[in-house]
């Protein structure tokens, strides 16, 4: 009797194993193929819907735009039965948030396909993955009228004069020149990454003054945080501006982890600035914000103080990539706004190219 009912459980187990191994088979044996170029015939556009405007390889020179971020749009079949996934949805997808970053353009457009299969990392039947550049097609700078130039903001992350800023403060442009303070010097390009929007520029000659990136502890929500740069300028004060506000989520649009998103203050200008914490050590590299006019549009509320900043999680493991040296500093006394602006006065660096 023993014999027999240990025989029958042994079968039951054998039973299930293999159902639970033929499901995991069916479930996952099905990833998502490689990302490949999808050529964009502007009659793909929806005319209900015409956000933003994809250029195909080639068709726009990249010294006539500026890189904003990488987008991403994606559709999914939840329902075994239900309307599949497709590339049309998950390219409406990605021109709404490009549209919804302030881009009027999209380069670089990418799109995979997943065939049919439960995928347990995304309970997708199937999907549609599309991904590209979100630009800005001939960007009014601000630059001086007359210049064709453009202008930024970056710090100074070690002695030997290495600076952090947006790759799309740089894109575009094949001459740099870097200020702090009254003192100038031509900066050269060392390394652009478009895909998290950041580059790293070499002054002439190195430095003491150099920014501190915040160690141990990381960012909260509700915590108080400092932008400092040079927005606008030719426009606003030709100086360095110091604006607060606080970390409002941990996360970008579309839960994008690489972003902080912040209420301070953010204007053209201030892209690759740092983001600096109570403690006077940097948390994040100033890099959009919201368009409140075109959400207004898409979403019929008008959003403020929406603006965002990259990591420096995302920013250090760009410099160690490149074997670049920066500084660490734990929790110190809490300053003031205006201590933390003038400390960062000697780091900050307002950029301008052509």
């Amino acid at each position: 009797m023993q014999n027999g009912r240990s025989s029958r459980y042994a079968g039951i187990w054998r039973t299930v194993f293999i159902a639970a191994l033929s499901a995991f088979t069916l479930l996952g044996c099905v990833e998502p193929g490689e990302f490949h170029p999808v050529p964009y015939n502007e009659s793909q556009d929806d005319p209900d819907d015409n956000l933003v405007r994809v250029f195909s390889r080639g068709k726009i020179a990249p010294e006539n735009y500026d890189v904003i971020s990488e987008v991403t749009g994606h559709s999914c079949q939840t329902r075994q039965y239900g309307a599949s996934a497709s590339e049309r949805e998950a390219l409406l997808l990605l021109r709404r948030e490009a549209y919804a970053v302030g881009a009027d353009g999209i380069v670089d457009l990418q799109c995979r396909v997943r065939g049919y299969g439960l995928s347990l990392s995304s309970n997708c039947w199937t999907e549609a993955e599309c991904r590209g550049l979100a630009i800005k097609v001939n960007p009014t700078t601000a630059g001086t009228a007359d210049s064709g130039g453009k202008s930024g903001s970056g710090f100074i992350v070690n002695s030997d004069g290495y600076l952090l800023t947006n790759a799309h403060v740089v894109e575009g442009c094949t001459t740099f020149n870097g200020q702090v303070g009254h003192d100038r010097s031509p900066l050269t390009v060392i390394k652009v990454d478009p895909v998290n929007d950041l580059a790293v520029l070499k002054m002439a000659e190195g430095t003491t003054a150099v920014a501190t990136f915040r160690d141990g502890e990381r960012v909260r929500a509700g915590e108080g945080v400092v932008a400092v740069g040079f927005p606008l300028q030719h426009v606003l004060a030709e100086q360095i501006n110091v604006t607060s506000g606080v970390v409002s989520a941990l996360a970008g649009l579309h839960n994008d982890a690489r972003r902080l998103q912040i209420t301070v203050p953010v204007q053209p200008g201030n892209s690759g600035g740092p983001l600096i914490d109570s403690s006077g050590n940097v948390v994040g590299v100033i890099v959009s914000s919201l368009n409140a006019l075109r959400m207004l549009q898409v979403t019929g509320s008008l959003s403020e103080n929406v603006n965002f900043a990259i990591k420096a999680e995302v920013a250090r493991t760009f410099l160690e990539g490149l074997d670049i040296e920066y500084r660490l500093a734990g929790p110190g006394r809490v300053m003031g706004a205006a201590d933390i602006g003038d400390a960062a006065k000697a780091y900050t660096v307002f950029i301008t190219c052509k």
